[in-house]
């Protein structure tokens, strides 16, 4: 499973527009956005991802890393 589907799906359970989601993560919609279409994510996003969300997707992005070598 990706990144981006996990955290649609988070969003999604919450009820939370892109926006509202944004604003509880504290990231820019924009950055989001991105990442919500299955664009690269940076170690710094899953961490604050990871901690918001109390999921662990450290592992997830590095076989997804993996994957793509």
């Amino acid at each position: 499973m990706s990144i981006a589907i996990i955290l649609d799906y988070e969003r999604l359970k919450r009820g939370f527009t892109q926006q509202q989601f944004a604003d509880f993560l504290g990231v820019a919609r924009g950055t989001l956005s991105h990442h919500l279409t299955g664009r690269s994510i940076s170690p710094k996003y899953i961490k604050i991802y990871s901690e918001k969300l109390d999921i662990d997707l450290a592992n997830i992005y590095l076989k997804e890393k993996e994957n793509k070598q």
